[in-house]
């Protein structure tokens, strides 16, 4: 298995131009991502700020939502539970069709979906399940989504029975290639009995397709195996946790952890 990536090694600064050296790439032809007068919804509560603000809305008020017309359109079966934030991005091309909007769910199985946004399209899957247990390794382990019994601690409460992606991605939208890739840290185990082996991996997904590290600017060799340290966003340059006790959440709740990490990954892969 490849050296766990280490966070601590790199300086964040240094890295960040590495996003721009590495933008010169073809444009997709497809459709422009997120056209103006649409809104996508990339990171959690939609913004750096954590508002959950849309200034934008003009649709939805006060006076043209009442109690016969606002509620549950459709719904849609997934492999597990939901507790990261479902994103949305407009004017998606999916095979050879254009979508006003996707949103893009991932559950604790460790899975992704594409489902189709518009209400008249009844929840249509459009890709998925997508699953991130196979992480390309030689000679990989089976992987499983964590047994929340083997973590222990109040967390199995609400997280039951499994954990597997608990944080919300974060979707970066390259205006310059028109691509998107979907940024997502998996939690798995290895082993079907104790003692079990804990991993946290960065994904990097083509919303287009839901396949690996392949959306215009993104290609840095994902996923990539990430230690305990940078799971943890408010202390993740200063000191490292164990996969197992750290959730993945943390990372994609912080406003700049998310990028930091895709920049500081792209340097690395860059670097050698």
């Amino acid at each position: 298995m490849r050296k766990c990536f280490e966070p601590s090694r790199f300086f964040v600064p240094a890295v960040l131009a590495v996003v721009f050296f590495a933008a010169a790439t073809a444009r997709s032809s497809n459709p422009t991502l997120c056209p103006t007068g649409t809104v996508c919804v990339t990171t959690w509560h939609n913004d750096t700020y954590r508002t959950g603000d849309n200034l934008s809305e003009s649709a939805i008020t006060t006076s043209s939502i009442q109690s016969d017309n606002f509620g549950q359109l459709c719904s849609v079966g997934l492999d597990g539970q939901v507790h990261a934030q479902p994103l949305v991005v407009t004017n998606v091309t999916i095979g050879t069709v254009t979508y006003a909007s996707v949103v893009y769910v991932v559950t604790e199985n460790d899975s992704v979906y594409a489902i189709n946004g518009s209400p008249s399209a009844g929840c249509q899957v459009l890709l998925g399940p997508v699953s991130l247990l196979n992480n390309n390794f030689v000679n990989q382990p089976t992987m499983s989504a964590v047994a929340c019994g083997n973590i222990g601690g109040k967390d199995c409460l609400a997280i039951n029975p499994i954990v597997g992606v608990l944080g919300t991605p974060v979707i970066n939208i390259d205006t310059a290639s028109n691509t998107g890739t979907l940024y997502v840290v998996a939690e798995m185990q290895s082993g079907t009995a104790a003692p079990f082996t804990f991993y946290h991996f960065l994904h990097a997904l083509d919303i287009t397709t839901l396949a690996e590290g392949i959306g215009g600017n993104e290609k840095f060799g994902a996923p990539i195996q990430i230690c305990g340290g940078l799971l943890d966003a408010e202390a993740m340059l200063l000191r490292r946790r164990s996969p197992k006790s750290t959730f993945n959440a943390p990372a994609f709740f912080s406003p700049t952890a998310a990028a930091v990490a895709a920049t500081r990954i792209m340097s690395t892969s860059l670097s050698r």
